[in-house]
């Protein structure tokens, strides 16, 4: 009996081996199921237009099939231009949002030719941030001679910067070798950027 179950098992075994395709490991797929970006946005920021990225898609048409409660979406069409497109929207108070953070969510977008695509969206509870920064620039002369505007998050939320505008001289007369690396980012309290 013992014998008998052993060359039904190895029948069986090897039935299932040979059945399986392989062909799935060669696949890539036609188009990814993320964004480049995502949208992060807070209820305290009012209606903007938030751009999405999505470098396989061109010009296409998209529909928006899905989006959390809290999101106030104007329009749920849309269309990409090179890849980019933006969604003009704003955030509700959420009560399950209280605490300062970044909460995350998905929206689905059904794009022309391409299919459903999910694209990451953040509500933002920013709490209370306090911004501080020096009066000047600090040169690194063990970096490259890099200068550096410290700022600082001391309160007690997210504080979420951007820089909007540079002094006519960077603009005008930048050398080459003088880049700036970051022009927006996030911190959280206690840290510095």
């Amino acid at each position: 009996m013992k014998t008998l179950f052993q060359y039904i098992f190895s029948i069986f075994s090897l039935l299932i081996l040979f059945s399986c395709s392989n062909d799935f490991l060669n696949e890539e797929p036609e188009f990814p199921a993320y964004t480049e970006t995502g949208i992060y946005i807070s209820p305290e920021w009012g209606t903007n237009d938030y751009p999405i990225h999505f470098s396989s898609v061109k010009n296409e048409k998209f529909t928006i099939e899905n989006e959390p409660q809290w999101l106030n979406l104007t329009t749920g069409t849309g269309q990409f231009n090179n890849g980019v497109a933006y969604i003009n929207c704003s955030a509700s108070k959420n009560s399950d949002f209280s605490k300062v953070g970044i909460y995350s969510a998905l929206m689905t977008l059904n794009i022309e030719n391409k299919g459903k695509q999910s694209v990451q969206v953040g509500y933002i509870n920013e709490g209370n941030p306090v911004f501080e920064s020096e009066n000047s620039l600090k040169l690194g002369y063990n970096t490259g001679f890099q200068a550096f505007f410290p700022i600082k998050n001391s309160g007690e939320g997210l504080l979420v910067w951007e820089i909007t505008a540079y002094p006519e001289w960077k603009i005008e007369n930048c050398p080459e070798w003088i880049t700036f690396s970051e022009e927006n980012g996030l911190l959280y309290p206690s840290y510095s950027d």
